[in-house]
């Protein structure tokens, strides 16, 4: 059986594939990465008794008794999890309940030939794969009583083997190395719970587990080959438009009355008490604040929008003026027990669920800073400023029902004194993921429907024969394309075609070519790697962009930074860089602009993920220079300076090539393609 990452947010788990061995059955279905519930691959440092959830729940797993890392034994990679067989166990936090489909599975290396329990949960008394290698019996426990059982004389002392149980409807079974043992179970329909791995009760498990993973689907219905991989980790978290559950830019004239909604709920904004106004006396970004200095309520309207089931984020920009009494509220749910954001003289507390995160760190008066209360997983951080100043472990549904800004959801007066400007709720995503640069523009709109541009093909009819004939999609501006590269080819071709009716000369240099492993478009993609690789453009007047212009083109990064462009001025660039190899969410990736020595775009969270296709532009209409990511603006500057366009990946001064790939790049000169959130194009550039 193996897994294949497919294009788009789900993945595809498919048969026959060699790198994990042939199928004795075909089984393809397409499923979502959030049906992943833990993946736990064993593979730190020997002796490490820390281990991470691979999967995107990011669940805390805290080690007992001399439960570690050992390089004794593995698997695949360099180490597994030791288990010494007594009171040695991984306790999983938040824990799972299966009243549906599941699937369990993990490789195992038993030491011992006693009794011995995999995993479960103490509350129910469940035991996950209790097995024996003496007799060869494996079985399942709920609530002591034996659910599920079968023999395999495979199931041996000191050698790896593959267990997994699997329940699809109302049929469960169970394998070992990818054989069913026992007999189907179809009367067993019990929830369970499940939270721990490792010893429990007297039977306590001695050997060695990697690999464990549990799904709330069932995967394996029938005899599968046993994976000869470690399992994928499932891609990034990516950010949704209709995630985007309130977005507050307090804009408006000032001393108006009207907050408006600027996400796809354009939820109505109602005032409550107080005079909450917009203001542009104090304005951090955009035309205008929230001017809360006599006090005020503002609410939101009751709305699943603001029910967190998973990662969220909530952010905006805070300028307090005064602190009235012992705290005032920024930021309340519908009560204070489900969200609250509140400052103090002693510094300010974040409390969720009951749950309070507290830190020294106190507000500032009479300046502005962005706050910020992330969930990851179960990990709720603190950020001011874009430093994490305290955290905390909250797992479980986070009911807002509704946001009340500048008071408390549950005592009304308990005012805050200041601006608010730029109020973001977002949930199913964490922004920020490790320490950042806060914004540096006005947040973002998402894409509203009404603007989606579909690229359609027309269908002529030939009247005079009974036929169709396809009429290919055209590019109005396509008289403005400086240049048009698909980077179609075969694989290992140096040849790079300019599309465009210029028809330029485009030279490849080091290692750059054409390859066909992966393209956002067509045959392939140019693939340039960190060690050497770039194409060269020629000097001409049609890449030098005085005026309005658009840059755009697909980008698929494999390692963490680059260089995208090259512009003839000394010191100029067009660049990505993952701060840190260690970051690996949507946000990891920042986008620099550099052009004649002026830092024109730096440090700017671009929504990237690793090994994923993004689609990039850079625009200017006017003076107004804009970087979008995915369709979404990400920052604005003025800007008037000549860009003339040399070169494409490469290495700059002081940075290193660019290690990914590029499809489908355009250069339009004369014409802003973009100047407002869009949809990234869903076919190549028309050559006409």
């Amino acid at each position: 059986m193996a897994l294949l990452l497919a294009p788009g947010s789900n993945w595809i788990l498919s048969g026959g594939l060699s790198t994990w061995g042939e199928l004795v059955t075909e089984v393809e279905f397409e499923f979502n990465p959030d049906n992943l519930l833990m993946l736990l691959h064993a593979d730190g440092p020997d002796g490490s008794t820390v281990f991470a959830d691979s999967s995107n729940k990011l669940r805390s797993i805290l080690a007992s008794g001399n439960t570690k890392h050992s390089s004794v034994q593995s698997k695949f990679g360099s180490t597994s999890i030791y288990f010494d067989g007594s009171a040695d166990f991984l306790n999983i936090n938040p824990g799972m309940n299966f009243a549906g489909d599941f699937t369990i599975e993990c490789f195992v290396y038993p030491t011992s030939s006693q009794d011995d329990i995999i995993g479960g949960s103490s509350s129910q008394n469940v035991q996950i794969f209790r097995i024996n290698p003496s007799t060869g019996n494996i079985s399942f426990f709920l609530n002591g009583t034996q659910v599920f059982s079968g023999t395999f004389a495979g199931i041996t002392q000191n050698q790896w083997q593959h267990l997994a149980i699997s329940r699809s409807g109302n049929q469960t079974k169970m394998f070992v190395n990818g054989v069913q043992i026992g007999s189907t179970n179809t009367s067993w329909t019990g929830s369970f719970n499940f939270d721990l791995i490792g010893g429990m009760f007297s039977n306590q498990y001695t050997g060695y587990i990697e690999e464990f993973r549990v799904w709330d689907i069932g995967i394996y219905t029938e005899n599968f080959s046993v994976p000869s991989l470690p399992f994928p980790d499932p891609p990034a978290p990516e950010l949704k438009p209709e995630d985007i559950s309130l977005l507050l830019h307090m804009d408006g004239v000032n001393n108006g009355t009207t907050f408006t909604d600027d996400s796809l709920n354009a939820f109505s904004i109602a005032t409550i008490a107080g005079s909450p106004k917009t203001s542009t006396s104090q304005v951090k970004y955009g035309t205008a604040s929230g001017d809360f200095t006599q006090g005020g309520r503002l609410e939101t309207p009751t709305n699943d929008a603001f029910v967190f089931n998973g990662d969220f984020t909530v952010e905006l920009w805070v300028y307090r003026t005064a602190m009235v009494g012992s705290f005032d509220t920024v930021l309340s749910g519908a009560n204070e027990n489900s969200f609250l954001l509140r400052g103090s003289a002693s510094g300010p507390t974040v409390s969720i669920n009951g749950v309070s995160i507290t830190s020294a760190v106190s507000f500032a008066l009479n300046t502005w800073e962005h706050w910020a209360v992330v969930r990851r997983g179960p990990v709720v951080t603190v950020y001011t400023n874009g430093t994490a100043i305290a955290s905390g472990v909250i797992s479980g549904t986070v009911s807002c029902d509704k946001f009340v800004i500048g008071d408390s959801g549950a005592v009304l007066g308990r005012y805050f004194y200041g601006y608010i400007d730029d109020l973001r709720i977002t949930k199913n995503f964490a922004h920020y993921v490790s320490d950042f640069e806060p914004p540096i523009a006005s947040l973002p709109n998402p894409p509203k429907p009404a603007n989606i541009e579909v690229p359609t093909v027309s269908l002529a009819i030939n009247k005079a024969t009974p036929t169709i004939e396809a009429v290919a999609a055209t590019d109005p501006d396509f008289a403005n394309v400086s240049l048009l590269l698909h980077m179609d080819g075969s694989n290992g071709s140096t040849t790079f075609a300019d599309s465009s009716s210029n028809g330029l000369t485009v030279t490849a240099s080091g290692n750059a070519q054409i390859s066909t492993a992966e393209s956002k478009w067509g045959t392939g993609a140019l693939r340039t790697t960190r060690s050497t690789g770039a194409l060269t453009l020629p000097s001409t007047a049609l890449l030098e962009l005085t005026g309005d212009f658009t840059i755009e083109f697909w980008v698929y990064a494999v390692q963490d930074r680059g260089r995208l462009l090259g512009f003839s001025a000394a010191n100029s660039r067009f660049e990505i860089n993952q701060n840190s190899t260690a970051e690996t969410g949507a946000n990891a990736y920042k986008a620099y602009v550099y052009n004649a020595g002026v830092e024109l775009f730096d440090n700017v969270s671009f929504g990237f993920a690793n090994q994923v296709w993004h689609h990039v532009a850079l625009t200017r209409s006017g003076t107004s220079l804009r970087l979008f990511g995915g369709g979404t603006l990400y920052a604005t500057r003025e800007n008037s300076g000549t860009f003339t366009v040399n070169g494409i990946a490469g290495q700059s001064s002081s940075f290193i090539y660019f290690d990914g790939y590029i499809d489908d790049l355009r250069i339009t000169k004369g014409v802003a393609r973009y100047t407002a959130n869009f949809t990234p194009p869903t076919a190549p550039f028309p050559d006409a």
